[in-house]
Parts: C-alpha cells; sequence; structure tokens
C-alpha cells in the first residue's frame, strides 16, 4: 500500500516497510507531443515532454530531457516549468519513433516517454529542363 504525503511542495510516495516508513521520490510519468506529426523535409517540428505526477505537469522539477530518434540522440534540453522543448528541422524524409528520457532531480525519478511517431515527407520540387543547341541539358529546380 502506498499513499502520499506532502511537504511544502515536495510530495513523496510513503511505503510501508515493516515498522519503518520510506519516503520515496514520486513516481514521474513523461508525456510526449510534438506540435505536428507530419511535417515535410526542412519544416521545423517541435518536441514537449512534461513530467507528470498524478496527471498534472511537475512546475517544479529541474533536471534534463534527452530526446532520441530511436537509438539516436537528436538533442537535450532543461526542465524549466516541468517541460522541455526541442524545435528540429533536419529530420529525415520517413517515420520516425521519438521517445524522451528525463534525467530526474534530488524529487523526482527519472522516466522516458512512450514513442512517439513521427512522419518527414519529402520536399516536392519543380524541375524544368531544356536541351541547348550544343547536346547539354540545362535543368533547374524551385520550391513551389
Amino acid at each position: 500500500m502506498s499513499n502520499q504525503v506532502v511537504n511544502g511542495n515536495l510530495m513523496f510516495d510513503v511505503v510501508p516497510n515493516g515498522g519503518d516508513i520510506v519516503l520515496s521520490k514520486m513516481e514521474t510519468p513523461l508525456a510526449l507531443v510534438a506540435s505536428t506529426n507530419l511535417s515535410t523535409y526542412g519544416d521545423s517540428v517541435t518536441f514537449t515532454a512534461t513530467v507528470l505526477t498524478n496527471g498534472v505537469a511537475v512546475g517544479d522539477a529541474t533536471g534534463t530531457v534527452a530526446f532520441h530518434d530511436g537509438e539516436s540522440a537528436i538533442g537535450t534540453n532543461a526542465v524549466s516549468g516541468g517541460q522541455a522543448t526541442l524545435a528540429i528541422s533536419n529530420l529525415s524524409a520517413g517515420t520516425h519513433s521519438i521517445t524522451a528520457a528525463y534525467s530526474g532531480d534530488a524529487n523526482y525519478s527519472p522516466s522516458t516517454s512512450g514513442t512517439l511517431s513521427h512522419v518527414v515527407t519529402p520536399r516536392i520540387a519543380v524541375l524544368s529542363g531544356s536541351k541547348v543547341y550544343d547536346g547539354t541539358t540545362n535543368i533547374s529546380a524551385a520550391d513551389p
């Protein structure tokens, strides 16, 4: 059985341990969202990780959040107001599996988010060309 007690602004899990009471850091699920789940190559997308306890953002959490695309690290930012964000515009075209890992701090436990699927579509280019008298071909590309 576990109960929560509040000590100032800090919340701890109270776990009976024989005759002792053990205070442990609060469990902190990590919610991960994207500004959009579909982007075009070269466009910026912002990933936001929110440290939660009891389903509410933990405004006093500190530490860092490391963002990953599969096994590859894509950025790390400090937690502020219970959140860390990463704006990125260099994801390749294709499907990406994004996760976030919270480092934890003196009051809150480390945690890892679930996987967020993000799709990047290729950028469309308009090609135009002409054949020159000497047999060469001139091709130019433009962003529509």
